[in-house]
């Protein structure tokens, strides 16, 4: 989720991010308890949970930094890039390595725990993968953006279909996050040093 302005401090930034993960697995315990629905054997961690996952991280970073690039000449990825330029450095310029892992971490659960462990089998996956996207822009500035994290929605929807464990969209999840920030991170430092 992307917490809005970017001129926040990174305690600000930090507090804000982790309330908002806190208040979606929250929102996820009581909805589970309250719906019946068993979390702990949707949990179960297996080495090819964890490999799927990876490997659908390396597709979707790559689709990312192909939007990015495309962001030169095409309009609707322009505002993708335009997202990560404005939004994403401003924030992530005041991330240190521990805050990216704790902010992939906290998303990857929380967000899966919600939207994969107990919206999508009460609403289904497109339901679920749309309110995921919504949820991210939580104004339509960055339509590209929404659309984009309901494509990626309806991706770790498939993911927890196909393994049946939790583990292998929160896997993706965490690493495209890591990933993303690490790259936007290391071109914050470049920029920096070569100016």
């Amino acid at each position: 989720m992307i917490p809005e302005p970017p001129s926040l401090s990174r305690a600000s930034l930090m507090s804000i991010t982790l309330v908002l993960e806190g208040v979606l697995l929250l929102i996820a315990t009581v909805w589970s308890w309250c719906a019946d629905l068993a979390l702990l054997p949707e949990l179960k961690f297996t080495g090819f949970a964890c490999v799927v996952g990876i490997m659908s991280a390396c597709c979707t970073v790559l689709a990312s930094l192909l939007c990015y690039r495309l962001g030169e000449f095409m309009p609707f990825f322009r505002e993708l890039r335009e997202l990560s330029d404005n939004v994403l450095v401003p924030m992530v310029r005041h991330f240190a390595m521990f805050d990216i892992i704790l902010v992939s971490l906290t998303s990857g659960v929380c967000e899966e725990v919600l939207f994969r462990g107990v919206m999508l089998p009460q609403w289904g996956i497109i339901a679920s993968s749309i309110i995921f996207g919504l949820v991210h822009s939580p104004t339509l500035k960055y339509l590209p953006y929404v659309v984009v994290t309901i494509l990626a929605g309806f991706l770790f929807g498939a993911l927890y279909e196909y393994t049946g464990s939790l583990w292998t969209p929160i896997v993706a999840h965490i690493v495209h996050n890591f990933v993303s920030l690490s790259v936007i991170r290391v071109r914050i430092t470049s920029a920096g040093d070569a100016s």
